[in-house]
């Protein structure tokens, strides 16, 4: 039989509050994790979101630029069939498939 003595009670209280407050920082630790790991996903959502805008936005602005780009080979005649005959005789012309990289 175990008589708990003053001194023992007091070193058992001392170790349980040591406990507790141990497991207090670690919950708190995790707690300040789990804000910044949460803060992170929400910037790195929020550059995904404005990625996607750009990317759509670079879509938006080519398409744009090749249909001015068809207008203006209309305007200028350049896409009869005179033109694109050319390229299999002309030896300068830069669309020419010659296998040579310049």
């Amino acid at each position: 039989m175990w008589f708990i003595t003053r001194r023992r009670h007091a070193l058992e209280v001392a170790e349980l509050q040591a406990r507790v407050l141990a497991a207090e920082a670690q919950h708190n630790e995790a707690e300040n994790k789990r804000r910044n790991l949460a803060r992170m996903l929400a910037d790195a959502d929020a550059a995904n979101r404005r990625l996607a805008r750009e990317v759509e936005a670079l879509a938006a602005e080519k398409r744009r630029a090749d249909h001015l780009q068809d207008r203006l080979d209309d305007a200028l005649g350049l896409n009869s069939s005179a033109i694109t005959d050319g390229s299999l005789w002309q030896q300068r012309r830069p669309d020419k498939k010659t296998g040579v990289t310049t």
